[in-house]
């Protein structure tokens, strides 16, 4: 026994899948039609039809049993073969690029889940409740990593009832800086830990959202200590050992950022923070004239509400096809 070779054990529901998988490749090398795989109405033809039928059961399958690399071999052949995903009907679309999102989420590439889900999100039916709440329960933290919180109109909509109290506490922590509060919303033994893990989303939350953390933390340190630079002296600076001083006052238990009692020749935020003219962004004269650079009901992260807007133009089909 110990010189044999150890094997790894085939569980149903993967064994399952490579079934499917057999048909799935069936149906991608159907040679017959035209070379594109479209009839001359330009929807898929012959076998051509059942791709993502057979994929998108595999992709649920693989995700179900964690093979995520069985599920890039089949990212990877219809990238190459498939038919354009725009052919093909809307729900096998949307099954499609929610696998897609997910894929890219679990191998922390945001950005690409981000665009993967938005699509499959703005896709869906708005009857479809249900598959809109499982895109939306990862394109809300696909967003928060790349700084961008939810609104609260976004989450109003019945695809999102319930989801607030996951990740209002959450968004709320990394505005503020607090890196208590923050440990303690992801933590093992935290009242949403079971549905963070649940929904695998936990360890990416935890890893990549704590330096938006510290982001906001050496921002209001600036605010409230940092030298803000003017025309003729050196450009602005903050002092690490503010920055360090801060982070032991707050481990210890100390509060009081929300309202320093600083203030120094600029303006005062809504958090009650002194904001000086060089921290302002670039489009800070848009928003002075009630214009937001808020996007799909998602704010920046130095913002304090979120309004709900659309923004004007959506991933297209090609652009999602390439990532």
């Amino acid at each position: 026994m110990g010189g044999e070779e150890a094997v790894e054990r085939v569980t149903l529901v993967e064994s399952s899948a490579n079934v499917i998988r057999e048909a799935f490749k069936k149906c991608l090398s159907e040679r017959s039609g035209n070379a594109s795989g479209l009839d001359s109405s330009g929807k898929p033809e012959g076998r051509r039809v059942g791709i993502y039928i057979c994929a998108n059961i595999c992709l649920k399958l693989f995700f179900h049993c964690r093979k995520l690399r069985s599920a890039e071999q089949i990212f990877g052949n219809i990238y190459q073969q498939s038919p354009p995903l725009s052919r093909f009907p809307a729900s096998q679309r949307v099954t499609y690029l929610y696998y897609l999102g997910r894929y890219h989420f679990a191998n922390n590439h945001f950005f690409r889940a981000q665009l993967a889900l938005q699509a499959a999100y703005d896709q869906c039916h708005s009857r479809c409740i249900k598959q809109r709440r499982r895109i939306i329960a990862y394109l809300i933290p696909s967003n928060i990593i790349l700084g961008r919180f939810p609104s609260s109109q976004l989450l109003q909509r019945p695809e999102a009832e319930g989801l607030g109290i996951f990740f209002l506490p959450l968004c709320q922590a990394i505005r503020k800086g607090n890196q208590l509060m923050f440990q303690k919303i992801l933590d093992l033994d935290s009242d949403g830990a079971s549905w963070f893990l649940r929904n695998r989303i936990l360890f990416q939350l935890r890893n990549r959202c704590e330096v938006l953390v510290w982001r906001s933390l050496a921002r209001k340190t600036f605010l409230i200590s940092g030298f803000k630079g003017d025309a003729t002296r050196k450009a602005p600076s903050l002092d690490l050992e503010d920055l360090h001083t801060l982070v032991i006052f707050l481990n210890s238990g100390g509060s009081g950022l929300d309202r320093p009692p600083i203030e120094e020749n600029g303006q005062t935020n809504s958090d009650g923070h002194t904001e000086s003219s060089a921290l302002q962004p670039e489009n800070s004269a848009n928003q002075a004239d009630g214009e937001t650079d808020e996007q799909d009901g998602y704010s920046d992260s130095d913002a304090e509400d979120g309004i709900e807007i659309y923004r004007s133009e959506t991933p297209n089909m090609e652009e999602i096809e390439s990532i």
